[in-house]
Formats: structure tokens, sequence, C-alpha cells
């Protein structure tokens, strides 16, 4: 059934593919303000300027064609440019191009620029859906202004054709678009088709203001927005190790080898378990391993924006626009019941789907997912998080990174993490799959997988206690709101957590390690009666001798840590002293070279 209703689908899409000319340049429009010619603030009018002329026969049909004449003016510190810039005159109208997938021109390189390399061509779009004026915006200050880069004015004199998609996919090789927040504002970061309020073609010149000037010729022509057009899809860069990825085109090969060569294992979906797969299908996210950084390019068609999910965690990928999770529609209605998680060096929570990523998302009910153009509503995930009293991070060696909470749970799932990734993929949870757990109902576990250790724990709540499997034989310390500890045995696997108890005795606690080379960590306690006194800890060699002060002033009660380093000092034994409003512990410690 799936099968069926997704090849009719793409036939409604191939039958109803269709094309509109946005300016055909068969001669000057009659407003003449169309195009407003703009340049660098610092530019010279003598050296930075685009002449228009509409000559018949120079199209590429045989018909006229715009002939710009243009040259740029190296004169900011960046370079310079100029632009001819476009915005549909009616104040409360816009360009609804949301039926169609792809923009096209096609261009002459008549004369190529006079210094190699120096100008390219920007095709840019004015979304005003987040502009403060709505539609009546005319300032790309205020719109989110989307750039795409073509590298064209060093070809040889001929016609050719650009075509590429219209989707924010952050390109830099114009194959997409790419909000770069050099101009404009962010916005919702999704390239709404149906808010577009104009366009610019502009020549951007490279250098550091220099004052020279580059220049040349070309012909435009037939500017048109397709819809079912074959196009090529902006590119995707790997991270060494696993990756969820997703196909977002229909491909002539969808085999693993061909999309991905650099894969150094094999394609797992995700059906209630891992399944190796060799050939990808649209809609369906795959964990992928590499062993380094690699760039992938895929040219396809569009695919329906339809998902088929089945009830339970489903692994996922969007197709080949940027998708807030808000504006997915649900058949039947309301069946989405967790966050959308992606996996960047561990899980986490997003409200955005972007090409070629994979992401989990849990249903309760067999389905699809229907992802729209635009967004539908104004809230973001829904609040996944209901009582938080705490939060602990988990860092690994390599800079993946975990947040856990401690949080009373309030409503079932709602702090499940999807399955695990494959072994080796870095991953931190609560034993019972989720990243939150109410300590208050007793001790909890961690597992930590895949980590390069030392991994550092940062406490930011209560007091936490944390012990390994051993009953604390080998790890046994307390983090307050604020504090870490790092831990270099790779043997712990798991840390057994707890609401540590509020300490109401003055103690110095035995240093640890000890004997020790060249750092160890002393802890000790302040109870409510030595809260307001003035506090040292000092360190002492075997003779009485002062050697350093650790620790020094006015705290509240609480355990605290240190650390002390003898790695200047010689091997030796040597005290350490805690000294609170008159009250004084002394303990030995072992420094070992």
């Amino acid at each position: 059934m799936k099968k069926i209703f997704c090849a009719a689908l793409i036939l409604i899409i191939h039958l109803q593919a269709q094309e509109l000319v946005i300016n055909s340049f068969d001669q000057p429009d009659p407003d003449p303000n169309y195009f407003l010619q703009l340049s660098s603030q610092f530019a010279d009018p003598q050296f930075s300027y685009m002449n228009l002329s509409y000559i018949p026969g120079t199209g590429h049909d045989g018909g006229t064609g715009m002939t710009v004449d243009y040259s740029v003016h190296n004169c900011e510190v960046w370079g310079g440019y100029t632009k001819l810039e476009h915005w549909k005159s009616e104040p409360d109208l816009v360009y609804d191009w949301s039926e169609y997938d792809s923009l096209s021109i096609w261009y002459n390189n008549v004369i190529p620029e006079s210094q190699s390399g120096r100008v390219h061509l920007r095709i840019n779009l004015h979304d005003v859906s987040n502009s403060p004026n709505g539609n009546n915006t005319y300032n790309v200050l205020d719109t989110e202004y989307y750039y795409s880069f073509h590298y064209i004015l060093d070809n040889a004199p001929g016609w050719h054709n650009i075509t590429f998609p219209l989707v924010n996919n952050y390109s830099w090789d114009g194959n997409g678009f790419n909000l770069t927040g050099w101009s404009g504002i962010t916005g919702n970061a999704i390239l709404d088709r149906d808010k577009i309020k104009g366009f610019s073609f502009e020549l951007s010149i490279n250098g550091g203001g220099e004052g020279d000037h580059v220049s040349g010729q070309f012909i435009l022509d037939n500017f048109t927005i397709k819809k079912g057009t074959h196009v090529m899809y902006g590119s995707f860069v790997t991270k060494s190790g696993w990756n969820l990825v997703s196909v977002p085109l229909i491909t002539d090969d969808m085999s693993v080898t061909t999309l991905y060569p650099s894969a150094t294992s094999q394609a797992f979906e995700f059906n209630g378990s891992y399944n190796a797969v060799s050939t990808l299908e649209n809609g369906k996210g795959y964990w992928i391993k590499f062993d380094g950084i690699d760039t992938i390019g895929i040219s396809g068609t569009a695919p329906p924006r339809i998902i088929f999910v089945d009830e339970g965690w489903n692994l996922i990928g969007p197709f080949y626009s940027v998708f807030p999770t808000t504006s997915i529609i649900t058949e039947p209605a309301n069946i989405i019941a967790s966050s959308f998680f992606k996996y960047d060096g561990s899980y986490q929570s997003t409200n955005i789907l972007i090409p070629f990523s994979g992401y989990w998302v849990k249903v309760n009910s067999s389905g699809v997912l229907i992802l729209e153009n635009r967004l539908l509503m104004s809230k973001s995930d829904k609040d996944i998080v209901h009582s938080v009293q705490g939060k602990i991070n988990i860092t690994d060696n390599s800079g993946n990174f975990a947040e856990l909470f401690v949080a009373q749970r309030n409503s079932g799932d709602s702090y499940e993490l999807p399955p695990a990734p494959p072994y080796g993929a870095f991953d931190v949870r609560f034993t019972d799959g989720t990243y939150g757990s109410d300590l208050n109902s007793g001790e909890q576990i961690i597992s930590i997988s895949g980590a390069e250790f030392p991994v550092q724990i940062t406490n930011d709540g209560p007091a936490l206690r944390f012990r390994d499997n051993i009953n604390g034989e080998l790890l046994d310390f307390t983090l307050l709101a604020g504090q870490k500890e790092i831990i270099r045995d790779s043997r712990f696997s798991a840390l057994h957590i707890s609401i540590a108890e509020t300490p109401v005795a003055f103690d110095l606690f035995q240093n640890f390690p000890n004997p020790f080379n060249p750092t160890t960590k002393i802890k000790f306690s302040i109870s409510s009666s030595e809260s307001g006194q003035w506090t040292t800890l000092k360190i002492f060699d075997f003779l009485g001798s002062e050697i350093t002060t650790l620790f020094e002033g006015i705290y509240d009660p609480g355990i605290f840590e240190v650390e002390f380093n003898a790695a200047d000092l010689s091997s030796g034994v040597y005290f350490y002293r805690l000294n609170s409003g008159g009250r004084v512990i002394t303990k030995k410690c072992l420094y070992l070279k």
C-alpha cells in the first residue's frame, strides 16, 4: 500500500510539472524603478556600475536578453559589490513561489572578468516572512536575505543554464541558498517561498580595499521558477564516527556505495531493531560510519513530502528543504509522542529538520508525517521538561557532550531517549532509557558508552553524590552546584547517582589518591557553626614550614574540594590543615614521584 500511494503521488507531481517566467528580459520594464542599482558605501560610480541594454537577437533562444556591462570597485576591507535590486512595488503584495521548487536562469559570459577569480554573481532573495513591517518591507536589512553563489564570470562565451533549488540549504556552491547573516535578520531561517518581496543580481569582488576594479559583460535571459525539476542539492559534510543521515532527493542509484562511497560501515535502518541495508529510501534515516570528514552531493528530483511511520520509535529523514517540526501535519492527527532528536555527538532535541540528516521521533500510532512548506504555528517543540531541579553535563575528551536532568517525572515518556546508537558512538543516559530522572525517589544509575576518557562531569543543581558500581570503593565524590569532577579511569561505564546529604559536621577528608603523583584532591565540609568564619586550607612540609595556601575565604555550609599539585616539590610526607574560626583539623599525605 505504501509503494502504491508513493507512486501515485510521484505521478501527480510529474503531470503537474510546470514553470513560471519571472522576467524574460525581452524588453526594459515600463517601471523605471523595477531595478535599483546599489553599490558599496565607498564605491566610486566611475568604477562601480551595472549598465543594462536590451538588444534583439542576443537571447539564448534568438530573442532579446538583458546585456549587463559591469565594473566592481574593490573599495571595502573585504572587497566590494554592485547590484540590481528589485522589489514588488505593491506594499501589501509579495511573490508566492510556494508551488515551485527551483529557480532557473540562462547566462552568456560574453566578456570574461578582466581579472580572473575576482568577481562572482550572486542571485539573492528577500524573504519578508518575519520582517517587522511584514509585506510592506523595502530594505534588505529587514528581510531574511538569502544568497546564492555562482562562480561563472571566468567562463568562455556561450549560453549556459543555472538551475538550483529554492531552499535554504546553506550552500556555497550555487546549489541552493544560504542565510549567511551578513545582512538582514535571522527570522525563522527557513526560505518561505510564499513571502518573496524581491530579488537581486549582485556582483561581489574580493580584495582588501586597494581601490582596483574588475569589469566584464554578460547577458541574462529567462529568469524562471520551475516545479519538478532535476536539480543538484547542496553539499553535506560528514563527521568522523557514526552519523545519522538521510537521502533528500530521488536519485537514479540509491545504493549506499554510490551515495556514500567513503562510508566505513554498512547503513543501518531501524524497524524495532537495527538492520543492515544496501539500498536507501527517501524519508528514512540511517546510521552510517565514516573515518573522517567528507563532502557529499546528490543530484535528483524532489520526492513527495510524506514519511510513513510505525507505532513506537522511528528513524526518519527530511527532504530537499529545511523544515520546522511545528509545520508537520500527521495522519491520524496528533500521533507525535516525543520531541524530535538529532545526533551530534549525543542525542539532542531539535525543532528544525535539515536535509541529509536523520532524526528520531516516537509516535503513538502508525500513520503518515506530512512536511509542509511553511510554518503553521508559532509554538516550537512542546515543553518536554516539567519540573527541573538541576542539570548534569558530561563531556568526553573528544568534545562529545550530553545533558541529563534531575527532574520530577510528571508524565510517563517525556524524558525518553531514542534507542541507543550503534556500538562505539557516544551515548549517556539513565539506565531506564531517559535523560531525566527523579532522584528524590532514590539512587539512579547513569550509563556512559562510546566515551573517550578522561570524562568531565559538571553539576548545575542540588548537591549530588556519584559512586562506582562496587559501592564506591574506587570512586566516590560529591559535587555541589557549579563544581566539576574529572574521571580518568576508562573502566567506569556506569555511575550511581543520588542526592547528597547536607553536611552537618566540620570535617577534613583524606586526600585522594594517596599516595599521589603529582596531583591529589582534598575535600572538606563546613557546618553551620563555621558559616561566616574565615576559613583556610594550607599545606605544610614535614618540618612544619608552610608551603602554600590552597583555599581561603568565608563560605556557606557545604562540601568543598580543591586540588593540590606537588609537581615542584620533593617526594615525601606533607600535612594539610583546615582552620575555620579557631577549629583546626590536620591530616597527612604522601607524595611519591
